[in-house]
């Protein structure tokens, strides 16, 4: 069906709606949409670890406490610990010139629990205990009710020495057993590792898989676009939108950065901005001279020509984990982790599955070509068809190794499921012509 592309000459202001609470109450509790705790009381359990050992506190940063919650939403997006990506350059943006740098990663029912694996590990006890300066702590609550929780350590230049850790022989006594389902890592150093798969996009006649240090991989005859990998990234990459050629892609980080491969064309993003909460979602209007960024609390900013069209900033039941534009650039769906489906301009409302009982969150959208219907995607790999989208399958009651981060439509029709480990799953016409799961991946344990 013919439709009426929105392709306007002038360059649109980039704007947002509002700013919001932090968090919502809901039946089931509490859901954070960002840092689910303050700073003033984040920093405190490291600095009580160290105070029962004799040791002086940690300083607080309020840029390490942005990178930790920004770290653990795209822990939670994936499903799965992994360490930040060059941890030493993430640290480095926030505190120059740093001589040592640490992080703990974990999860599990609360903090308390999560604090309480952190000093049962000697790694990451010594981490807690270690001779660092300047600290950071960062949480998120997920659709499930688990919070990921990510603390970064440094050593800042010139700040004298805090005294150090009792040595391991003298630490060695049983800590508190750790809450079911408590899982952490840690390191003491950054070190290279192919971090989770972010974002599958269809690019031409093939497709690519986008890793959250900004990687790409390439399938299928889809042009090679360009990587960040080994690039400096304040944040993790969380979604891609390709350019309407084919040949071009805008990679949007947790902190609202957007970057341009290909013949992609920056018009703007949000980092250095004050976000209340990170973006996780990205989509391009059809002419490519606009895009939207989605912040997890439902905020929409509008870049380039992209008309603003509305947001559920503070009106959400669950936090935001995808977008999809309308074919006509005149609209544009927000889908939540509930599967609560929120349309906006042209984009016709088709139905979600908010309120039902979902196995897993959802984690993924993508629209028909026409506009006219939609899929989403879970993380246990369901697949949800509404309007004139049909269903070719899904990975329901399917043992996977890794969940399902994403869902792109296949050119020939059909489309394909992409998991945090890089695997491709393919349905109606879509074809397998690789993935990234073969490749080493950063994760748990470490």
């Amino acid at each position: 069906m013919p439709v009426d592309t929105y392709c306007p000459s002038r360059r649109s202001v980039p704007r947002r709606l509002r700013r919001t609470a932090t968090a919502v109450a809901l039946a089931g509790g509490l859901v954070a949409l960002g840092p689910s705790i303050p700073a003033s009381a984040s920093i405190s359990i490291i600095n009580a670890d160290r105070a029962g050992s004799g040791l002086a506190p940690l300083a607080e940063s309020s840029g390490l406490d942005a990178l930790a919650a920004s770290h653990a939403v795209a822990m939670a997006n994936a499903n799965s610990l992994f360490h930040t990506p060059n941890l030493g350059a993430a640290i480095g943006s926030v505190v120059p010139g740093w001589t040592a740098v640490a992080e703990n990663v974990g999860v599990g029912p609360s903090l308390s629990a999560v604090n309480t694996a952190f000093m049962g590990s000697s790694t990451h006890r010594a981490n807690i205990l270690g001779p660092y300066t300047v600290a950071g702590l960062g949480t998120f609550t997920s659709f499930d009710g688990r919070l990921w929780v990510v603390e970064e350590f440094t050593a800042a230049p010139g700040s004298p020495a805090p005294a150090p850790a009792p040595r391991a022989a003298s630490i060695v006594q049983p800590a508190a057993p750790a809450s079911a389902g408590t899982v952490v890592a840690g390191i003491t150093a950054a070190r290279p590792a192919m971090p989770p798969v972010a974002s599958i996009l269809s690019l031409g006649a093939g497709y690519s898989e986008i890793g959250t240090d900004g990687a790409t991989f390439s399938y299928a005859g889809a042009t090679f676009v360009g990587s960040l990998a080994g690039h400096r990234l304040a944040a993790p990459v969380l979604s891609a939108a390709a350019t309407p050629s084919g040949a071009g892609a805008w990679l949007a980080g947790a902190d609202g950065g957007v970057f341009g491969l290909g013949d992609a064309t920056y018009l703007g993003g949000m980092n250095g901005r004050g976000l209340n909460a990170p973006v996780v979602a990205i989509a391009a209007t059809p002419c490519g001279t606009g895009y939207w960024l989605a912040s997890s609390d439902g905020g929409v900013f509008a870049m380039g020509t992209a008309p603003f069209l509305g947001s559920e900033a503070g009106h959400l039941a669950a936090p935001v984990v995808a977008m999809a534009a309308t074919p006509t650039g005149h609209g544009y769906w927000l889908v939540g982790r509930d599967g609560g489906v929120f349309a906006f301009g042209d984009a016709p409302y088709l139905g979600g599955v908010a309120g039902q009982a979902l196995a897993a969150p959802i984690t993924g959208m993508a629209p028909t070509p026409s506009g006219q219907g939609y899929w989403l995607s879970s993380a246990d790999g369901g697949v949800f068809a509404f309007g004139d989208a049909t269903f070719g399958g899904g990975l329901s009651g399917v043992a996977l190794a890794a969940p399902v981060v994403g869902i792109a439509v296949a050119p020939g029709g059909g489309y394909r499921l992409v998991g945090s480990d890089g695997g491709v799953f393919n349905f109606g016409g879509a074809t397998f012509s690789g993935s990234a799961a073969t490749l080493p991946v950063a994760g748990w344990p470490a």
